[in-house]
């Protein structure tokens, strides 16, 4: 697969989110929110997936979680943050640092897209 060609369609994709000709915009509280009600319109819950978290010096342990739904606790930092469970606790995590299972799902491509915009554009 040419990797220009899928950064333009992704490119392409995220211009539709804020309704925009070109030039993605930078990540900031207005342009998040945006982000957030694109998400919760088009996102299909639950969805599976993993949080790696840093659990020591040089040390990471990911955790299965099941996103319930976005939280509106929102900032520029970390981004949209999601709620769900990881095992039988409630967890509130930002969405870039989430992983979905699966790459065939739309959910995939509708969160990897947020993920790539969110990292290159703060």
């Amino acid at each position: 697969m040419n990797t220009n060609v899928s950064r333009d369609e992704r490119e392409q994709r995220i211009l539709r989110v804020f309704q925009l000709p070109e030039n993605l915009p930078e990540v900031d509280t207005d342009v998040l929110e945006k982000y957030f009600a694109f998400l919760t319109k088009n996102l299909l819950f639950p969805i599976q997936g993993t949080f790696d978290q840093e659990t020591g010096p040089l040390h990471h342990t990911t955790y299965p979680v099941i996103i319930k739904h976005l939280s509106e606790d929102i900032d520029e930092f970390y981004g949209i943050y999601a709620e769900g469970v990881a095992g039988k606790k409630h967890v509130e995590i930002p969405l870039a640092d989430f992983d979905c299972n699966t790459t065939d799902h739309r959910n995939y491509q509708l969160i990897n897209d947020y993920k790539k915009w969110f990292w290159n554009n703060k």
